[in-house]
């Protein structure tokens, strides 16, 4: 009655619909209330005058000594908007390239191994700023936190001019992009207009930069040190701040669960028997409620598409496809004001099962290793300065039909169409003059990576045995997991210690990378962007093909090992990710679109209520990857195990036995259809048409695949539950959890395998 109150809601629309037609939607529904006078704004944190320093244990492995810390410090209002974006570029010129000063000098003091803290975070009513180190070594905190300081008074009496500069063109860059990733526009430019708005401020207030910006950039040509002047007033001055240190304790989670059991047994000795009773009766009022179906009628009344709604055609993407005579030029000519998005990608197929593993820092050497020309640090300013950003990663899929994999290196970067030449020329640079004989920033990397893996297991458990899953059933999925899972993670512990014992090896690996990738033979170039500036692009592609060199590559056969098939990696985590998966193309299933239907209604229905609501896991997912054939099915934070195997198991029975409404047919295509049709932005775009045409993907199939799921009925259903009949009778299981679930991998026989 007090909270959820049309009083206290927020209204946003976002669209070129008629306005008093929104309005009168709204008077329909607010007409049936009053207005309600309540005081639900929320209260300005009290200032502290004196810093507070807290010692907090984290669940570790009986071998873990590493520590980790974080300074905090509580800043402006987020209605301040001016301050914000001046803190925001005052991050960018700290941390936000690899070489920036207070990244650079945690990193190169050799006391962690990668950064820690959230850094700017500008969400809640008061903004703070979060930074420190993970992975450091015991009793160095102090240390840590002197180097902090130390770091900020220096940058206080003057931060370079490239520095902010560089920083000012990025926030710029991404101000005017408006690249809100996966979500839309207007979603995003909600949830902006929430920061200010929920505090009662103007909601306009943050999606009105212009005017901002630009009097930062005035009051800098006049020769203020702003810059300067917040790292004083906030971070040296600012007696409102913190100090946490997580310290390893191997014993928490036991100590955690017997204060728990004990905690519910205090509490079960002091309740008399009517309140045993009362309790009793509550939980089977809940499990009943929990295994009840819906009432049809009820569900009626949520407003949902009808097939009707449904677009019958796909949408294309434009593309024109070029063969030149050692190169593939792809245009996507897209309105992308005025940005030129490029991708340039080299084949990997014939890199050899040893140097794989070494190719996620390769590729990241290319842009934080420096150049002949640059400095790591220089490079950096140089990127930001010039660019909205250059990347190079990994990019693995399969070849629809055939299944054959994909193995490239993909090097991204973007640029305002005045930038283009810069962006090329800085493409050269880094392909043939990086120098990778720097061991101590090298070291640096791998210690990184290997940290934010260790970090992201037991939050992205669910990829994790995903991935390990996948790996055991596709060419491609295999390659994925050594470069990104469990067992890069073990390249990466080894790696760390070659360095410093053999770094010529290392050394000599990561420049036979370079002479074996860095090739015009097979190259393909990728641009999304408006016409005149793919005309730009390709002029320069062309010029920055003549420059490479010609190499002979010739592909590797690649087999899949003998597979784990139970496997359990152990964590010292609370919570479980169970999972099975297996490839159904070799069941002899042939792919049809009312799969993804089947899958995604798998999803939604029997798993949710199995696993989720009944089994009190947070989600559960069923993913079929149509072009390799590896089904998956996974379960994320779950405090079960076998009962989740089961549930996974019983999905034959739940297919084969449900009686599937023609309501719950047409909202499980209206799904399908809504994944098929995901909102993506122009540079998504042109990558999504990239991926297609790698992969034979073509607008064809496509288009047969949208009809399969539009004419989905109940018999496919049927006829998929001998699918996953089958899958369950070959499927592999891979579990990460706790020392809780390690008895369960014992009695059942499972490789265990310590992650952590």
């Amino acid at each position: 009655q007090d909270h959820y109150h049309p009083t206290n809601a927020r209204f946003f629309f976002w669209g070129n619909d008629p306005e008093k037609e929104r309005l009168n939607h709204l008077s329909l529904a607010l007409n049936q209330f009053s207005k309600k006078e309540l005081t639900n704004s929320i209260k300005i944190q009290k200032t502290i005058h004196e810093p507070v320093n807290l010692t907090i244990p984290y669940a570790s492995s009986k071998n873990e000594k590493k520590e980790h810390i974080t300074l905090n410090w509580l800043l402006c209002q987020t209605t301040d908007v001016n301050e914000v974006l001046l803190l925001e570029i005052l991050e960018h010129i700290l941390l936000g390239l690899p070489g920036s000063p207070l990244r650079k000098a945690l990193i190169d003091s050799g006391f962690g191994e990668d950064i820690a803290g959230t850094g700017l975070e500008t969400d809640l009513q008061q903004a703070y700023f979060s930074v420190g180190l993970r992975s450091i070594k015991q009793n160095t905190g102090d240390k840590v936190a002197q180097l902090i300081f130390s770091t900020l008074e220096k940058l206080s009496t003057n931060i370079p001019d490239s520095l902010i500069e560089a920083a000012i063109n990025s926030i710029e860059f991404d101000l005017r992009e408006n690249n809100s990733g996966r979500f839309p526009r207007g979603l995003v430019a909600m949830l902006r207009s929430l920061t200010t708005w929920l505090y009662d401020a103007d909601p306009l207030l943050p999606l009105q930069w212009e005017k901002p910006l630009q009097d930062i950039k005035n009051r800098i040509a006049q020769g203020e040190k702003l810059f300067e002047t917040a790292l004083k007033k906030w971070f040296l001055d600012n007696k409102h701040k913190s100090k946490v240190l997580l310290t390893p304790d191997s014993q928490l989670s036991q100590k955690q669960e017997k204060t728990e059991q004990q905690e519910l047994q205090n509490i079960k000795n002091n309740l008399t028997k009517e309140e045993l009773s009362s309790l009793v009766h509550q939980t089977k009022i809940l499990k009943d409620a929990q295994q009840k179906t819906d009432d049809p009628k009820d569900l009626a009344l949520i407003p949902s598409l009808t097939l009707i709604d449904l677009p019958k055609k796909n949408n294309p993407i434009p593309c024109t496809v070029s063969q030149e005579k050692n190169s593939t030029i792809l245009h996507h000519n897209i309105d992308t004001s005025g940005i030129l998005y490029a991708n340039i990608l080299f084949p990997l197929e014939h890199i050899s099962e040893e140097l794989l593993p070494l190719v996620p820092l390769f590729a990241r050497s290319l842009t934080e290793l420096g150049t002949t020309k640059h400095s790591f640090v220089e490079l950096g300013v140089l990127l930001a300065s010039k660019t909205g950003g250059i990347g190079a990663s990994s990019f693995i899929t399969t070849v629809k039909d055939i299944h054959t994999p994909i193995l490239k290196l993909c090097v991204s970067g973007k640029a305002t169409k005045d930038k283009a030449p810069d962006l090329f020329s800085i493409f050269k640079e880094i392909l043939l003059d990086t120098n990778f004989d720097n061991q101590q920033r090298f070291l640096q990397m791998v210690l990184e990576e290997r940290a934010r893996l260790e970090q992201a297991l037991v939050p992205s458990g669910h990829s994790i045995v995903m991935s390990r899953l996948q790996a055991t059933h596709s060419l491609a999925g295999y390659t994925n997991e050594k470069l990104g899972g469990v067992s890069y993670l073990e390249e990466l512990r080894a790696l760390s210690s070659r360095i410093s014992s053999d770094w010529s090896s290392v050394l000599k690996n990561l420049q036979t990378l370079q002479s074996s990738i860095i090739t015009k033979t097979n190259i393909l170039f990728n641009f999304t962007a408006d016409p005149d500036v793919l005309n730009t692009a390709t002029r320069l592609a062309k010029d920055l093909e003549n420059d490479l060199p010609e190499v002979s590559i010739s592909p590797i056969q690649r087999s899949l090992p003998q597979p784990i098939t139970q496997e359990f990696l152990q964590t010292p985590s609370q919570v479980n990710y169970v999972g099975k998966g297996y490839n159904i193309y070799r069941l002899g299933y042939a792919w049809h679109g009312s799969a993804h239907v089947i899958t995604r209604y798998i999803r939604m229905a029997w798993l949710w209520e199995q696993i989720r609501v009944q089994g009190g896991a947070y989600g559960a997912f069923c993913s079929l990857d149509r072009l390799s054939g590896s089904l998956t099915t996974v379960s994320y934070r779950d405090p079960n195990v076998e009962k989740t195997l089961s549930a996974f198991d019983n999905i034959t029975t739940f297919l084969k036995t449900h009686t599937l409404t023609d309501r719950e047919l047409t909202l499980a295509i209206v799904g399908a259809i809504g994944d098929l049709d995901t909102y993506m932005l122009p540079d998504t775009k042109g990558f999504a048409s990239l991926t297609r045409h790698l992969t034979q993907d073509t607008d064809e199939y496509r288009q047969q695949m949208r009809e399969e799921i539009l004419s989905t009925t109940h018999k496919h259903f049927t006829e998929f539950a001998e699918v996953m009949s089958e899958f369950s009778n070959n499927a592999t299981t891979c579990v990460l959890g706790g020392t809780g679930t390690a008895k369960i991998a014992k009695n059942n026989g499972w490789t265990i395998t310590q992650v952590l």
